[in-house]
């Protein structure tokens, strides 16, 4: 029997809104450690605040757009959609530092590298006019930035620009970030932190939920460590757990996930799951009953996300502190993931694969 303070929770990117509260309530009410898949990858706890802050009928009332390491064409359609349709309204100016690609509307390519990020800062950019005649500039972050070793430094410069233009104000908080995961809202609005201060060395039983990946659950944990994964999807890397446990998919269940504009959306079942599979929840419920007096029930858990008013603008504002740290020469190009294989679902599917292979040939940027 493993003490609480041997055990870690980890709530990967395929955790519904149920399964990441009630990982949430295990850990408030029993000790045990808890934290995002992305904590094994990302070097700063910036990205613990992934949302878009602005919703998409306020982008229609966009004058000025800056995107930063992102292909929102294909990292994000349906907001690269809704920019398209500000473009055809006119009085709107969409620039890019790092991915230059057709967004279908016209888009202007500041280049790949971090100086001209820290140029427009400064003011001594020519997109500075731009920017600070801009009423309601939006700022959109890509998911990348934060896997980059510099990635504080950077951050850091954005509380200049909350100073120095009119990106935010009482009516307005222009800085988004864009995650490419569905857990990763999720767990920002139920608060599971992206604790660094954790060893995950010290974990004698390490419990992963939902994980996409598995290397740095491996490299980051002790040898002798029991480690047990539920998932619904296939992973070469599952013969080196202890245990699996079988989940069921989002096509296989009616589970919650919060999207960009921070509204709960409800998947459909689409197709039948294995007979020994069981939801996230479920499993949860069952492993911990004896620690856990009550676990909630459903309806209960989207009552508390719909009546929670949480403030963003407290939490980034409050994070985004001048930092004395260096920012790396490296290009923001090549620092882009490849999105056609992000997670477990695309990894295991052989069109994804397919497309992957194709840019590939055409594209150096994909890693």
């Amino acid at each position: 029997m493993f003490k609480t303070s041997e055990m870690l929770l980890i709530c990967g990117n395929n955790v519904s809104l149920e399964g990441a509260q009630a990982l949430k309530k295990v850990s408030q009410d029993s000790g045990i450690s808890l934290i995002f898949e992305e904590f094994l990858d990302i070097s700063t706890r910036l990205l613990s605040h992934t949302r878009f802050n602005i919703t998409f009928d306020a982008i229609l009332e966009s004058d000025f757009c800056l995107s930063l390491g992102t292909n929102i064409r294909m990292e994000a359609t349906l907001l690269n959609v809704r920019l398209k349709k500000r473009a055809g309204f006119g009085n709107f100016k969409k620039v890019a530092i790092g991915l230059s690609e057709n967004d279908t509307y016209k888009t202007v390519s500041l280049g790949n590298s971090a100086k001209t990020l820290i140029q427009i800062v400064e003011g001594r950019h020519p997109l500075c006019k731009n920017f600070l005649k801009a009423k309601k500039p939006m700022l959109v972050v890509g998911h990348s930035f934060g896997k980059r070793l510099d990635s504080a430094a950077i951050f850091s410069v954005f509380s200049y620009l909350t100073q120095r233009t009119k990106i935010s104000n009482s009516g307005w908080f222009g800085i988004n970030f864009l995650p490419l995961a569905p857990g990763c809202l999720n767990s920002t609005h139920v608060g599971i932190d992206l604790n660094k201060n954790l060893n995950p060395l010290t974990k004698k039983f390490v419990l992963c939920v939902g994980l996409d990946f598995y290397k740095n659950v491996f490299r980051k944990s002790s040898p002798g460590s029991f480690i047990v994964a539920q998932t619904a999807f296939s992973n070469p890397a599952l013969k080196r757990v202890g245990l699996v446990l079988p989940a069921v998919s989002p096509f296989e269940s009616e589970e919650t996930f919060i999207n960009l504009e921070g509204r709960s959306q409800k998947t459909a079942i689409s197709c039948s799951s294995p007979p020994l599979a069981r939801s996230y929840l479920q499993t949860i419920r069952t492993l911990f009953s004896s620690k856990i007096q009550r676990f909630k029930k459903r309806e209960e858990y989207l009552s508390d996300f719909k009546n929670n008013n949480v403030s963003f603008l407290k939490a980034l504002s409050f994070t985004f502190l001048p930092l004395n740290q260096k920012i790396l020469k490296s290009s923001l190009k090549s620092s882009l993931s490849n999105c056609f294989l992000t997670n477990a679902v695309t990894k295991n599917s052989l069109v994804m694969a397919k497309c992957f292979t194709r840019f590939k040939q055409n594209y150096t940027n994909f890693i």
